[in-house]
């Protein structure tokens, strides 16, 4: 690890855990060139939880990285808790030559649970039929045949009933729009059902445990419910860009571009809801505040120089204010960030190397045919370009450029080092955790670390051997040919309908609403209790505003707005997001559909636990 990382930009990544043996652990990670490396790992159950000791410990590990492995620290990542931010941001009082992002998938998850906080009581009720309606479907093995057969019958390709086997609220959203698109299915299979004579009904059989008759009438009752389907229709819908954005920010290398990109499509994709016919302008509202809320509290000059540094995007997805997309004026941006990073007087060519870039003439004369190419490349993997190697492939391709690269190369390589989130160390905490158990819980931190890292090596090794996806094929078995994976952007044949319905989830009654809340008072394991973390999430997410209005962000230009900063009329970009976003969800899909493929018939009560090798796929 040292070796590889010895004499490189890294990002430095910190988060804290405590075990079943009540011990808090803080631990520090780098990414070092798309390689993530554990640092550190500090027991702080005896320390105070406070801004400065966190700051403190930040510094020795710096030091340690500075020292023993040689590496510069570029960015200092962690969660956005009120104590972590402040550190974060006394560190760059101290060293402003250091960038320190939130974790923004965590900020991302902050801007659901204000959603789900909008609407609490009707999104508990609801959801939490949604998964009593999934376990049950998913218990009844016939009922699981039936659908088949009906989908077959009514031209559709078979699709399996998914259950939210991983903790994460994209696992739910993933099983409601999956339960969404099986809809008409199901409403025919209510109805031949009743059709039937009662002898042969098989949705409520005549014969059986008269628990388990009124649990199948409750069931097909919920079937049968305009409002239920109307309402987790909506539901799918509001999560369903954020979704794509959660997938975007928990990637392992998530890039200060792609966070700003993410704002400015869940910024237009809300807007144009607002704008026209959406029944619910108070949960936009919140989602929309929520968004620029995340985005004034970051360093936006870096932000933005990211995506103006983006070769396959540049300045397109910016609206033309030329106070700040002026060549002039971003010359000015990229001068302010390279003597805030480097320390020193920006060298004359840097004018001359921005112009060119812009231009694509001079020293980048090359780019659009090299961008052609790895779009094209890219395409052929179905992976994303990644702007990284661009700019790398510029530094090797000058005289000593390993060392002493040019100006604006090394400025984007610098800027594209930078991972903004500590979704890395959540990773590892995940080992931790199938370590640590009840029954093994007496490991000095040392032997966890350990441990740890040599999983972990272990699991990254066979990731670069393709071994891992070929395990879980083969642990699920081959997919059948009643398979298949559909895409997000696929529309729902039901959702147009539904949306119309008359039946409108606000206008509840009084007596409705009281039983809403009774069904949502014991939130149990599911959707609910998902929910109940990321509000918790929102209402512990404080942020000292005097302190921060005291310790700003060291800026070039005053902050703007999400909604005035992009230009939502260039579809340019947000096709190009599009792509990327439903590409890396449509992986996630295909996960989920292996992890269900073994689960017809399974008991409704039935946890199923995955390692954390095969979760670490997602």
């Amino acid at each position: 690890a040292k070796a590889h990382s010895e004499g490189r930009n890294a990002t430095l990544q910190g988060d804290g855990w405590t075990g079943v043996n009540f011990h808090h652990l803080i631990c520090f990670m780098i990414t070092v060139e798309r390689t993530l490396h554990t640092v550190h790992v500090h027991d702080a159950s005896s320390d105070f939880k406070r801004a400065e000791e966190f700051l403190k410990l930040i510094k020795e590990v710096m030091n340690l990285l500075r020292n023993e492995w040689h590496v510069t620290v570029v960015a200092v990542c962690t969660d956005a808790s009120g104590e972590a931010r402040k550190a974060r941001r006394l560190l760059v009082q101290e060293m402003g030559n250091l960038v320190a992002p939130d974790c923004y998938s965590h900020q991302v998850n902050l801007v659901v649970g204000d959603y789900i906080r909008s609407k609490e009581t009707v999104i508990y009720a609801y959801t939490k039929q949604a998964d009593e309606l999934i376990s049950w479907l998913r218990s009844r093995t016939a009922v699981l045949a039936r659908i088949r057969e009906l989908c077959t019958e009514l031209g559709k390709k078979p699709l399996a009933v998914l259950n939210a086997v991983i903790t994460r609220w994209t696992a739910h959203y993933v099983a409601y729009s999956r339960l969404l698109e099986l809809h008409d299915v199901l409403a025919v299979l209510v109805a031949k059902d009743e059709a039937m004579v009662p002898e042969n009904r098989f949705l409520i059989p005549k014969k059986g445990k008269r628990d388990a008759k009124l649990k199948a009438a409750r069931m097909v009752g919920i079937l049968k419910s305009s409002v239920f389907w109307h309402t987790i229709t909506q539901i799918k819908m509001f999560l369903e860009p954020l979704a794509l954005a959660a997938n975007i920010t928990q990637a392992g290398h998530c890039r200060l571009d792609s966070v700003l990109l993410t704002f400015g499509y869940l910024m237009m994709v809300y807007t144009k809801r607002a704008e026209f016919h959406d029944r619910d302008p108070h949960a936009l509202q919140v989602i929309l505040a929520s968004i620029e809320r995340r985005w004034a509290k970051s360093d936006q000059d870096v932000f933005i120089a990211a995506v103006l540094l983006n070769p396959f995007i540049r300045a397109s997805p910016f609206a033309s204010i030329p106070e700040r997309f002026g060549l002039a004026n971003v010359y000015l941006l990229l001068v302010h960030l390279f003597e805030r990073f480097f320390m020193t007087p920006a060298p004359s060519v840097l004018l001359t190397e921005v112009q060119d870039y812009f231009a694509e003439s001079g020293q980048f004369s090359a780019l659009q045919p090299m961008i052609h190419s790895q779009e094209a490349l890219c395409a052929n993997e179905n992976v994303s370009p990644d702007p990284y190697g661009t700019w790398d492939m510029f530094r090797l391709s000058t005289t000593g450029g390993m060392q002493n690269p040019p100006p604006l190369v090394r400025l984007a390589l610098h800027i594209f080092s930078i991972v903004a989130n500590s979704a890395s160390c959540e990773r590892l905490f995940s080992v931790f955790g199938h370590i640590l158990t009840k029954t093994r819980n007496r490991l000095t931190t040392r032997h966890l670390e350990e441990l740890a890292t040599v999983k972990m090596q272990i699991r990254d090794q066979q990731l670069a051997d393709n071994e891992l996806k070929s395990h879980v094929k083969r642990h699920f078995g081959k997919g059948s040919e009643a398979v298949t994976y559909a895409t997000l952007s696929s529309a729902l044949s039901a959702e147009s309908s539904l949306m119309e319905s008359e039946s409108d989830p606000d206008s509840f009654s009084d007596s409705e609403m009281q039983s809403l809340e009774a069904q949502v008072r014991d939130t149990g394991r599911g959707f609910a209790g998902v929910a109940e973390r990321l509000t918790t999430a929102v209402n512990e997410d404080g942020d000292d505003e005097d302190f921060s209005a005291d310790v700003p962000w060291p800026r070039k230009f005053p902050p703007i707005p999400i909604a005035k900063l992009f230009d939502f009329n260039n579809t340019l970009w947000v096709n190009s997001y599009k792509r990327s976003a439903h590409r890396s969800f449509e992986e996630e899909l295909k996960f989920y559909e292996l992890v269900n493929l073994d689960g017809e018939g399974e008991d409704e009560d039935e946890e199923f636990v995955i390692n954390e090798t095969t979760e670490a796929l997602v």
